[in-house]
């Protein structure tokens, strides 16, 4: 393959505090959640790449944070994938299918789709009982499933793919916000933005 760019789409996914509990502590089950939403990823993105077979695979980076803006703990996946799929043919080269067309109602369609796997997959391992599967499952509003799928960037935009990545793969703190305090026993503060005005 080229050393070419394709446009990417970074999609998020947030789950109910119910089940992050269990995402936070067992391996088995953080892997199983983002099989099943990169699983939930790339039928959407074959049905929205014309030309693209069910063989055409999807293409993405991971990044799992455990940390929400506040710094407290909040297990969620960054997935920085490329907006279309790409399939192999018999001699060996491999072909570029963009996505088009995908819009909050397909990412709604994913968005519900691993909401009802991970149930399933938490009942399943015994993590939710029958009936608070059931009464997830009814929940409103996502149910405190969240997938986001809105930035996306063009092949061309460079700097745009260098800040997602940047702002995917930032630690919980950043060391240039990080000062030592003045009294040595109390270690170090971060500094903290003020307000403009």
């Amino acid at each position: 393959m080229s050393s070419r760019t394709w446009p990417v789409r970074q999609w998020v996914l947030a789950v109910p505090k119910r089940l992050r509990y269990h995402l936070e502590r067992d391996s088995a089950v953080l892997n199983a959640a983002l099989h099943i939403f990169l699983t939930a990823i790339e039928p959407m993105l074959r049905q929205h790449s014309p030309g693209a077979s069910s063989a055409s695979r999807l293409g993405a980076v991971v990044f799992i944070h455990r940390f929400g803006a506040l710094r407290g703990t909040h297990l969620h996946f960054h997935c920085v994938v490329v907006d279309g799929v790409f399939e192999a043919d018999a001699g060996g080269s491999v072909t570029f299918h963009p996505a088009d067309g995908l819009d909050a109602s397909a990412i709604g369609e994913v968005q519900a789709a691993v909401r009802r796997r991970l149930l399933r997959s938490a009942l399943r391992r015994g993590l939710l009982s029958a009936h608070d599967a059931q009464v997830m499952a009814k929940w409103e509003h996502g149910g405190g499933f969240s997938v986001d799928a809105n930035v996306r960037i063009e092949a061309h935009e460079r700097c745009g793919l260098e800040r997602l990545l940047r702002y995917c793969a930032r630690p919980a703190f950043a060391l240039e916000r990080l000062r030592g305090n003045r009294r040595p026993a109390s270690g170090l503060r971060e500094r903290q933005a003020r307000p403009k005005g």
